[in-house]
């Protein structure tokens, strides 16, 4: 089954090419695509065929949502026991965050206002939630064809699985339109860890994918917290600024804001010509 999904890819993008804009969104019980996956190669085929029509993917309830509130309060408490850092993902990387400001964002590819934190698999599980995190995330590396040995995940190399846990605060956070790298990753894998509308969290903005009329499409008012929502890291995509008109002083270790759990295998830094997101 594995081995036809990967060449069904391959015949797909070498016929049409992958897809810069998005086409909708389609809501599918994380359940049914893992149950697909293994059972029904006919609707895992379809769901291949509509993600490279540029849909979008909801996968409903892929994380309990005691592991989604425990990777935010673990995250925080990480924020507050380890100091403000970073680290190249070259060798053993420790697990590291950094505040990323209008300052600093200039030095990456693409402008993003955040708090991340970065977590890799040979290192100590902080979060407390690897096992639930892998195992959504291995289901989707399968159907996307990619590598899901544990023992290749465990040792650095040329290409590294890198879990982020990303606070947007509010009146500051957000993300320009750009897409990702697919060398590595076919889709994007957004983990949702929060709820627009919730007032201890976020009220406004959030997640959109570009139309090819070159519209924002609106994706929040689709997922809850707990989806893991993918589409081809090709496609347009961002954060718009989350609550603009807030009041409050901006506290970058708080819990005010969206947060984000990016599922993603990045090149190692010792890679001469690593690739990285491309803004537009």
């Amino acid at each position: 089954m594995l081995e036809d999904i990967k060449n069904y890819w391959q015949s797909k993008i070498k016929k049409t090419g992958l897809p810069k804009h998005s086409s909708g969104n389609i809501l599918l019980e994380f359940s049914t695509f893992k149950d697909n996956l293994i059972n029904n190669k006919k609707n895992t085929f379809l769901l291949i065929d509509q993600l490279m029509s540029g849909k979008i993917v909801i996968l409903k309830n892929a994380l309990p949502l005691d592991v989604t509130r425990k990777i935010k309060l673990n995250t925080r408490k990480f924020w507050l026991n380890n100091e403000d850092s970073f680290h190249k993902v070259i060798g053993k990387t420790p697990n590291f965050h950094r505040v990323i400001d209008e300052e600093l964002t200039k030095k990456y590819s693409t402008k993003g206002i955040k708090h991340n934190a970065y977590f890799f698999p040979w290192n100590e599980d902080i979060l407390e939630a690897r096992k639930e995190i892998y195992s959504a995330w291995n289901s989707i590396k399968k159907f996307i064809g990619s590598d899901t040995n544990e023992d290749k995940i465990l040792i650095p190399s040329e290409k590294v699985d890198r879990i982020i846990v990303c606070l947007y605060p509010p009146r500051i956070g957000c993300l320009e339109t750009h897409s990702d790298p697919y060398h590595n990753q076919l889709t994007f894998i957004s983990g949702i860890l929060s709820k627009r509308g919730n007032k201890n969290e976020y009220i406004e903005g959030g997640f959109y994918t570009i139309d090819k009329n070159n519209n924002k499409c609106n994706v929040e008012d689709f997922i809850n917290e707990g989806d893991l929502v993918i589409g081809m890291a090709t496609i347009k995509h961002g954060v718009d600024l989350v609550d603009p008109n807030y009041q409050e002083e901006i506290d970058w270790y708080g819990s005010k804001g969206r947060w984000f759990l990016g599922l993603y295998t990045v090149d190692s830094d010792s890679l001469k010509n690593r690739r990285t997101s491309i803004s537009y």
